[in-house]
């Protein structure tokens, strides 16, 4: 409505429509998030944050060369600007999570970099802070450092029951970080408070992918029984990104089972 308004500043339109397509990715309704995203980069090109939503929407649906283009965008935008903290941590964020899922190892460098110039700010604000925190978070995970993993666990144990933008829930990483460090008991209460989490907020993008990481982590215990559940919970996690044509994950879910069986 206030993006709309022809009295409402560009700028403000501009967020008000940031809100909007987040929502729509974290339910998983991507038309609805690329209209307002293509609304939203016409009024602002280089806005930090509709770019890097952009490439993580076009990322789960499995349109990778559309989200290198986004990425490009907003690479080249913080190479402009490489004070503005917002653009800093959402190209972290970026490259860590394409890191992640792809174990493609390109621009870790830059990623873990941009990280650190925003936590090296002596005034950066609390969001600031935790979205760079999480870009290193998920680094670590990728480079399975446990001393870096186990610090990142103790500062999200105090964001449970959150969900950091459209990148994960802090209880899903709390999860991979526990993982990580070989806890896998304590990764399985991680797991199972980031399910709860996503149905009652009805975030199903990020549950099917908190199905698969818990599988997984269970899987790692080698049992019959761990099979089994694996296998349910993968199955969990693959009707739902059927269902909302998350091929990058479709493709990660249908490996393991072929596997499994």
């Amino acid at each position: 409505d206030l993006a709309d308004r022809r009295s409402t500043p560009r700028l403000l339109a501009t967020n008000h429509l940031l809100v909007v397509t987040t929502l729509s990715c974290l339910e998983g309704d991507w038309k609805s998030g690329r209209e307002f995203s293509d609304r939203g980069l016409e009024m602002s090109p280089l806005h930090p944050q509709h770019l890097g939503t952009r490439v993580g929407l076009e990322f789960e649906t499995g349109e990778n060369t559309e989200a290198e283009v986004y990425l490009q965008r907003l690479i080249k935008a913080m190479r402009r600007n490489e004070t503005d903290p917002r653009l800093l941590f959402r190209t972290s964020m970026a490259i860590a999570t394409i890191a992640r899922i792809t174990g493609e190892s390109d621009r870790l460098e830059m990623a873990q970099a941009a990280a650190e110039a925003v936590l090296s700010d002596q005034v950066v604000i609390p969001f600031f802070a935790i979205q760079a925190k999480a870009g290193l978070a998920v680094l670590a995970v990728h480079k399975g450092d446990k001393s870096a993993t186990a610090e990142h666990y103790e500062y999200f144990l105090e964001q449970r029951g959150t969900m950091i933008w459209t990148f994960s829930s802090v209880d899903r990483l709390l999860g991979l970080l526990s993982q990580t460090m070989g806890n896998l008991d304590q990764a399985v209460v991680h797991f199972e408070d980031a399910l709860a989490f996503c149905r009652r907020a009805g975030y199903r993008p990020e549950l099917a992918w908190a199905y698969c990481d818990y599988a997984d982590a269970i899987l790692e215990r080698n049992s019959a029984d761990n099979r089994s559940k694996a296998t349910a919970l993968l199955n969990e996690s693959l009707a739902i990104c059927t269902e909302l044509d998350m091929r990058t994950l479709m493709e990660r879910v249908t490996e393991r089972l072929d596997r499994l069986q």
